[in-house]
Parts: C-alpha cells; structure tokens; sequence
C-alpha cells in the first residue's frame, strides 16, 4: 500500500457557492472523505475500529489556500498521514485543480473509546504509512480563545437530524454552513481553522457568537456544555 493515497471527484453543484467557487464545507467534506477512505485501506478504518468499539474524532483543520477557489469539473485529492504525537493523527491533505495546487490542510484526529470516552492510545496506524514529510514548516497549534464578553451574538442555532453522522454527532463540516450563512463574505480565504471541543448531537441548542475585522472573521459555538467549537478564517485585502 502507498503512503499517499489519491483521489479524483467530480465537482458537483451543490459543492460550489453563488460565485461557482468550492464552499468551505465541500472542502471539509473532501477532506474528511479521502482520509475516511486512505484509513480503510490502512485497515485502520471506521469499520475496523469501531469492532473495537472505538472512533476515530478530528478535534482540528487548519487549511492555507494557494489560489482562487473556482476549479473545473475535477478535483485531485491527496492525503498521508504523519507520525503520530501522543494521542494525536495528524493528517495532510492537498487539493489540485488541473495539476495547480489550490490548498494544503494539516489535520489533527484522535481515535476515542466509546466505552471509557477516553483518548486510545494505542499506535493504529501502521508507522510504514507515516514516513511523508510535512508540507508545512510549522506546527499548529489552537486558536487563541476569546472571551464570550468579547463576542457578539447573532444567534442560536439547532442540531437538526439532517446534520448528524454515522457517530451520531454533528457533521463536522457542517458547522461551516453556520459560518458562511453567517459572515456571506464573498472572499476566498487565506487560511481557515477550526478548533473542535464537544460533540454536539441531535436537536442541541447551539448559541452562536461571532468577532468580525476586516481581515478577519471568527465564529464560536456555545452549548449547555460550554464551548463546542470555535473557528478563524483569515482574509487579504
């Protein structure tokens, strides 16, 4: 098996947005999609894990953006995993459009115990898929926090049946339509990243709040709970 796994979708348009660009949530979707499908070929997949009654959780995407998000009717997906950091997967993804790179995104995924709700620690990723280098020179880390005083409220959202994924919580790309609906900026962005902290599951109430610069837009998601999610993308001028 390859260390890079590889895929083409055809895009379609329910994925693109009023300007025929890729949505932020299509690109999670895509992201989500080929690691879901590398992981099965790892046997380190959703049905090998979850006989363990085990799932695997993304808890972060951070995603640089190279070009405009206007693509053709292909897209070229890759991804590899890195190694792993204690409890951590992290994960890389690239996006071609006609063999021109449109976004690279590192991603962080944790593989959680149904039983004990607790991080496995357990190496299920065979190390001979890990040995691809990082296309970034950096490491990321979490978003710093804002307090809920800082932030403005705009709404409160609910969990709807539509929303939810084969663990039973929230789609994860699917707190992206909140902030698209939300912010309607017409930009595409430099970076995005979002910070995944609570499961949110059906028919949850969620109030959302938001700070707004001119280069900047962040959306942050509370629950009963506390934080479930909060996010950045950055924009250029």
């Amino acid at each position: 098996m390859e260390s890079i796994f590889k895929k083409t979708f055809t895009v379609t348009n329910n994925q693109l947005d009023k300007n025929d660009h890729l949505t932020l949530s299509s690109i999670l979707d895509y992201i989500q999609e080929v690691s879901g499908n590398h992981a099965d070929t790892m046997k380190c997949g959703y049905d090998d894990l979850i006989d363990k009654n085990l799932i695997w959780v993304v808890v972060r995407h951070h995603i640089e953006f190279y070009r405009h998000l206007h693509v053709g009717k292909y897209i070229d997906v890759e991804t590899y995993p890195l190694k792993r950091r204690f409890v951590e997967y992290p994960r890389e993804t690239k996006i071609y459009d006609n063999n021109e790179l449109i976004l690279a995104a590192h991603t962080t995924w944790v593989i959680l115990d149904l039983d004990t709700f607790n991080f496995a620690t357990n190496d299920f990723v065979p190390l001979e898929y890990s040995n691809t280098p990082s296309f970034f020179d950096t490491k990321f880390k979490r978003i710093p926090k804002k307090n809920r005083e800082e932030l403005t409220f705009v709404k409160t959202a609910e969990v709807m049946y539509s929303m939810l994924d084969h663990n039973g919580h929230m789609n994860n790309s699917r707190y992206l339509t909140w902030f698209l609906d939300i912010f309607e900026e017409p930009r595409d962005p430099k970076s995005f990243q979002i910070e995944y902290l609570k499961q949110s599951f059906s028919h949850e109430k969620i109030d959302l709040y938001v700070h707004e610069e001119h280069n900047s837009k962040e959306l942050y998601g509370f629950g009963e709970d506390g934080l479930k999610f909060y996010c950045k993308a950055e924009y250029e001028d």
